[in-house]
């Protein structure tokens, strides 16, 4: 394991256990959503606090941005989506639908579409501009616990407590394919940046790297804990994990070794995000903080 790293900033606001976090795609906000019902926008720069935004009435899960970095959302134990204007913290839109906790939001890359997956079995398609469902897809024989959109947006991914990831045409909105191999739980999924390559994490220990067309696994990589979220680093040069033993794990896309362990969390680490430049990550923990952490070059 090579490379240097330092803790820039350490965010505390929230009250209670911090399950998600998301950098703006401009690079100038991050947002964070917690077990006290609140998300919290902060200025990524500066380490502070901008905006605490209220209105779900439970545990929020997931947050995201809209690719003009103007929205930023969550979903929850509330079963609802909700959706703010960053900049007046005005409720964009209110999405109801989904029937158990809302596990995972993200946008589709033209900003048009929202997709977002549930304990309920179901990843649910919303129109933005109108605010309706306008696909439900099932195939999953579990609740599912993440979904990421592809970069060139004719693809959805969803992993599920059934053990199995799912691929989702959007031409179509049906299934494409579905890969199989973990053991347990898929708590996490996420396209490599150029969409050549998935990384899936599972409550069996593993990360798996598979190969997007061919959907062979090119690489386990084994973990003495479950990483609850793994993220692509935007140049595609890393892939990092939000560890249930505090830790951020960081891996080389090169040759899949270990690079870094980020220490300092007190806590379950359970979401990760990268900034748009790939020079920093955030991390959101157990421990009621985020952490801002700086990454140094390979030495």
């Amino acid at each position: 394991m090579s490379g240097e790293y330092q803790c820039m900033h350490v965010l505390s606001g929230h009250s209670k256990g911090v399950l998600a976090v998301s950098w703006s795609p401009d690079g100038k906000f991050i947002a964070s959503g917690s077990e006290d019902k609140f998300l919290i926008v902060w200025l990524a720069e500066e380490g502070r606090q901008y905006r605490m935004l209220g209105g779900p009435k439970a545990s929020i899960n997931t947050v995201g941005w809209s690719p003009d970095s103007k929205h930023v959302g969550c979903g929850g134990d509330d079963m609802m989506i909700h959706i703010w204007e960053n900049e007046t913290g005005f409720m964009f839109r209110r999405l109801k639908g989904h029937t158990e906790a809302v596990t995972s939001i993200v946008w589709s890359p033209d900003g048009v579409y929202l997709a977002s997956s549930c304990m309920d079995r179901a990843v649910r398609i919303w129109n933005l501009s109108s605010g309706e469902c306008e696909y439900i897809l099932r195939k999953h024989g579990g609740g599912i616990l993440d979904v990421d959109w592809r970069s060139d947006g004719n693809v959805i991914i969803s992993g599920s407590d059934d053990k199995s990831i799912v691929l989702w045409s959007t031409k179509t909105w049906g299934p494409i394919w579905t890969l199989r191999g973990h053991l347990d739980s898929v708590v996490s999924v996420a396209f490599s940046p150029a969409g050549n390559l998935i990384a899936s994490s599972s409550r069996d220990r593993t990360i798996r790297i598979w190969v997007y067309g061919i959907w062979k696994t090119k690489k386990i990589i084994r973990c003495d804990t479950t990483v609850n979220c793994v993220r692509w680093s935007p140049d595609g040069k890393m892939l990092a994990g939000a560890c249930e033993d505090g830790t951020v794990k960081i891996w080389s896309t090169e040759n899949w070794e270990l690079k870094y362990e980020l220490r300092g969390h007190e806590a379950a680490v359970r979401s990760v995000s990268w900034s748009p430049d790939s020079s920093m990550i955030a991390s959101a923990s157990m421990d009621t903080t985020v952490r801002v952490w700086s990454i140094g070059t390979q030495s």
